[in-house]
């Protein structure tokens, strides 16, 4: 199975690789989200975005869509910790 790598804009100008680790709909608000890592640190971030190809990333979330992706978060880090 292939990897999903995007490239990602950062605030310094600057643009990084990103392995898309999961996409999925927030039950609380029907957000698009995604969890995805740094290839270059194996650091995660989360965003909602808009459109198909992730376009238009936003992440600011309220606490209670932090506690949600929090707990997506975790099944899929365990997950990965079980292959």
């Amino acid at each position: 199975m292939g990897r999903d790598i995007i490239s990602v804009d950062k605030e310094d100008g600057s643009s990084e690789l990103m392995e898309v680790i999961s996409t999925f709909k927030l039950k609380t608000t029907g957000k698009k989200c995604m969890i995805y890592k740094s290839v270059e640190t194996g650091d995660y971030f989360a965003a909602s975005y808009e459109g198909e190809d992730f376009g238009d990333f936003n992440t600011d979330f309220t606490p209670e869509e932090v506690e949600e992706l929090n707990k997506v978060f975790d099944e899929i880090v365990n997950s990965e910790e079980e292959v």
